[in-house]
């Protein structure tokens, strides 16, 4: 590999382990209702004495501490070192992705594409988080997904430099309808707060169900070091192809391996799902009766659904008839072409995050209203609809509407995995959801040209450029 990309490898897995220790307090924090900045200092769950600095390394203090407290020698739940490493292990694949193996677009040029590489890893890095969360609590925080669309959008004003052509833009009638659309959202926000219900919006500001933690802390560091062997077989994968790269070759070096990379990866994130999914908790119940409870009104909260969408509907239809006046369209396509600065095309940018956000997010949301009314009961979650806008003002809504369904292959072949250990009649979809997007992140080429026929299809309904 070239010295950039070792240069990005290191940085990438250095900044997964803080950002990973960093998400195991806002996974702590958040669904107790807890600030995320106070108390500064980290504390033991259990005798509440706060961390010292040097047993608050990621991952290398658990090892040196056999997975238990210094002061009270409770032992430390080991989701804290796994989330560490496995924010690790998706850093490093992002940064494979976009930089070494450069298997979206072919070799970023760090200069200009930065902002997007960024945004994809704050992007994962909400996943994790919402993730371990709705694993625990069935509960997707919106400040996350709310945090996340910001992200997408600025990421996107920035990043719009002719380098950038072949990420997929926004036509100007897709542009026009979903910035339209976006407001008809805040218009209804402010008319029905409470639709949809309050309680999807914050986090429970009473203590959450935690899982059981064994006292015996013994044997209890081999995973860590499990997934410590996939990180250094990931990149000894990178450095093999380096160094038996032919002479001649016109392809990245380190890309024939990228498969098996990807492939440990997902792998590992796959187990770590289903091991956390396995254990028991007061919430699996809570959870299914209150779904059952909640039955027969689905119906109804699902009109009530679609009356706070009116505005957005309105809107978006409205702008699609003002372009047609001449005037309009043209002075529209000369905004979206505004440059402040040669070669960038900031609004262009906006509408592509915002475009993303919609697209995805109505097709979660037409989704869960239209089964919810053909089949009587809640059929996909409005957290799960919020996990989908968000990561499509980031990554772009064709990669999210694929990872969609691959999120509900691996949610059935979790399930199957977990049939032996627990029968709950509730499933978080949210992880299912996020490793399915993280894939399609990965494998986009592959997966649009498979699907190019139909997906080429609905951009042309859509009216949008078509991507790289």
């Amino acid at each position: 590999m070239e010295v950039i990309d070792w240069i990005w490898i290191i940085t990438a897995t250095l900044a997964g382990l803080a950002v990973g220790s960093f998400l195991n307090v806002v996974m702590y924090r958040l669904p107790r209702g807890m600030s995320v900045a106070h108390p500064k200092r980290s504390f033991c769950p259990r005798c509440q004495t706060p961390i010292a600095a040097a047993d608050n390394i990621p991952v290398v203090s658990f090892l040196l501490l056999r997975g238990k407290c210094r002061h009270c020698t409770v032992p430390i739940s080991i989701r804290y070192p796994l989330v560490e490493m496995l924010t690790a292990l998706a850093f490093v694949l992002v940064v494979d992705t976009f930089v070494v193996a450069g298997v979206r677009q072919g070799k970023v040029p760090v200069g200009l594409d930065w902002p997007v590489v960024v945004a994809h890893l704050l992007l994962i890095a909400s996943l994790i988080a919402i993730s371990a969360i709705d694993i625990e609590e069935y509960l997707v925080d919106l400040r996350i997904t709310r945090l996340l669309v910001g992200v997408g959008c600025v990421a996107h004003v920035l990043w719009t430099p002719v380098a950038s052509g072949n990420w997929w833009r926004p036509g100007a009638g897709t542009a026009a309808t979903t910035m339209a659309a976006a407001t008809g959202l805040i218009l209804a926000r402010l008319i029905w707060p409470d639709v949809p219900p309050p309680e999807e919006d914050e986090a429970p500001a009473q203590p959450a169900s935690s899982p059981k933690q064994p006292e015996n802390a013994s044997g209890r560091t081999l995973p860590v070091w499990m997934m410590v062997a996939v990180l250094a077989g990931v990149i000894g994968l990178m450095a093999i192809d380096a160094t038996t790269r032919p002479s001649d070759a016109t392809t990245r070096s380190s890309s024939r391996s990228f498969p098996i990379r990807a492939g440990l990866i997902l792998l590992t994130c796959f187990g770590g799902i289903v091991a956390g999914s396995a254990i028991h908790r007061e919430s699996d119940e809570e959870i299914a009766e209150a779904l059952e409870e909640e039955r027969p009104l689905a119906r109804r909260v699902a009109i009530a659904e679609l009356l706070y969408l009116s505005p957005a509907i309105v809107l978006g239809v409205g702008s699609l008839l003002l372009l047609k006046i001449p005037a309009v369209g043209e002075g529209w396509l000369n905004v979206l072409a505004w440059s402040p600065v040669a070669g960038h095309v900031p609004v262009t940018g906006l509408a592509t995050a915002v475009s993303g956000m919609i697209v995805a997010g109505g097709v979660g949301w037409g989704v869960r209203i239209f089964f919810t009314l053909i089949l009587g009961k809640e059929a996909f979650g409005l957290g799960d609809v919020h996990i989908m806008a968000a990561a499509g003002a980031v990554a772009g809504w064709v990669v999210v509407v694929v990872g969609f369904f691959l999120g509900a292959v691996f949610a059935l072949a979790g399930v199957l995995c977990l049939l032996a250990v627990k029968r709950s009649r509730a499933i978080p979809f949210g992880p299912w959801l996020s490793i399915g997007i993280v894939l399609a992140i990965v494998a986009y080429q592959p997966i649009y040209d498979w699907f190019a026929p139909g997906l080429k299809g609905l951009m042309f309904m859509l009216n949008a450029g078509e991507p790289g």
